[in-house]
């Protein structure tokens, strides 16, 4: 009976080595099939079937080197695309985060800027809660498409909100051309964006804000440069200069065409302390050289305009063949094109001919020079201040 029972279990013993022999010969198996192929191209479920035999097998990727290895780098491989797995989810968690925060914040910016722009109503006058143009940007007409390509296709006015880079390039076009040339502001704005939200009347509402604003810093200089006077005492009035009397003048042109301040600006005017007179000047110079452009194109008044332009004519010449016809050809090209685009002006077939050097120019232009140089104790700034120094 003992006998029996020694062989018996020692059949058992035989039988169990046997099946482990069977899984790690199948793992082994496996681990042959893949060699000579690249790990990237392995799929997933025969990694995960070697690493799961090798997890159940006694032996785990067998006694041989080459097949040890050749089950490493499997085994490396798996783990590297389930940890690129977790990652990616990691990612997406991160991303979808950071969209939830940035939404939050958007919701808390519009909220203070609908209580900004209601506390500013209340200041001017006006009760909180009426058209979605003076309330903000929840309540403004809203259209599907992001913008038009298509100058014609804008309407007058759409209401929508002004971004920071459209504020900026629409003040540089507007000292480029000037207030009124509402049109051709618009097609620069178009070239420059290639889609457009704004009409017609929207670029009005934003000058006309932009001209308050001129107004307001003026007003802050002369105060800071307005001496203070003890008692009380009244002295006199401030004489009006040049420029806010073309900025009172356009303020009201604006506002009798229906002009509207935008006050939900998201971006206040940046160095309007500093260049507040010098943008004054610029858009000053554009109208008087607008009004003398359309001057010069109608045909009633072309006799006025040549009468002035030869007042112009009899100062010295900046160049020896400058003439009148260059007077009228760069009058006409900055209207045209624009302030501070001379390249365009002269590279233009229609005022090429006036900037052509012409010798019959130069000798009257030599005596005009010699007429108007400074002699001896002249007190102009340009003789005065070298002799002070």
């Amino acid at each position: 009976r003992s006998a029996r029972g020694v062989s018996r279990g020692g059949a058992e013993e035989r039988a169990a080595m046997t099946g482990a022999a069977q899984v790690m010969t199948s793992v082994e198996l496996e681990v042959e099939a893949t060699s000579g192929k690249d790990v990237g191209e392995i799929t997933n479920e025969t990694l995960e079937s070697v690493h799961a035999g090798a997890c159940a097998a006694p032996s785990g990727l067998g006694a041989d080197l080459e097949r040890r290895k050749r089950g490493i780098e499997l085994l490396s491989e798996l783990l590297r695309r389930r940890s690129r797995e977790k990652l990616s989810c990691v990612r997406e968690d991160q991303r979808i985060w950071r969209d939830d925060l940035k939404k939050r914040s958007r919701q808390r910016q519009r909220l203070a800027k609908k209580e900004r722009i209601a506390q500013q109503q209340l200041k001017l006058g006006n009760p909180p809660g009426g058209h979605g143009v003076e309330l903000g940007t929840k309540n403004r007409p809203c259209n599907r498409k992001v913008g038009w390509s298509v100058q014609e296709e804008i309407p007058e006015e759409t209401g929508k909100e002004w971004r920071k880079y459209e504020q900026d390039k629409c003040r540089k076009v507007l000292l480029t051309f000037g207030a009124g040339e509402w049109n051709r502001i618009q097609g620069c704005l178009l070239e420059e964006h290639k889609q457009l939200v704004h009409g017609v009347n929207d670029i009005r509402n934003l000058t006309y804000t932009f001209l308050v604003a001129l107004r307001e810093n003026q007003e802050k200089q002369q105060e800071a440069k307005a001496p203070k006077k003890e008692g009380g005492g009244g002295g006199r009035q401030p004489v009006q200069s040049k420029e806010d009397a073309f900025l009172a003048g356009k303020i009201a042109e604006f506002e009798s065409e229906g002009a509207k301040r935008i006050l939900d600006l998201t971006n206040e005017w940046p160095k309007i302390d500093k260049l507040g007179l010098s943008w004054l000047r610029k858009l000053r110079l554009l109208d008087l050289i607008r009004d003398a452009a359309l001057m010069g194109r109608d045909e009633e008044r072309r006799q006025e305009f040549d009468d002035a332009m030869a007042t112009i004519s009899e100062s010295s010449p900046p160049v020896d063949w400058w003439s009148i016809a260059a007077d009228k050809a760069l009058l006409l090209g900055v209207y045209k094109h624009g302030y501070g685009s001379f390249d365009k002006i002269r590279e233009d077939p229609e005022y090429a001919s006036a900037f052509t050097p012409d010798e019959r120019n130069i000798e009257e232009n030599l005596r005009k020079k010699e007429q108007f140089r400074h002699k001896p104790g002249c007190n102009c700034v340009s003789c005065a201040h070298p002799r002070n120094k």
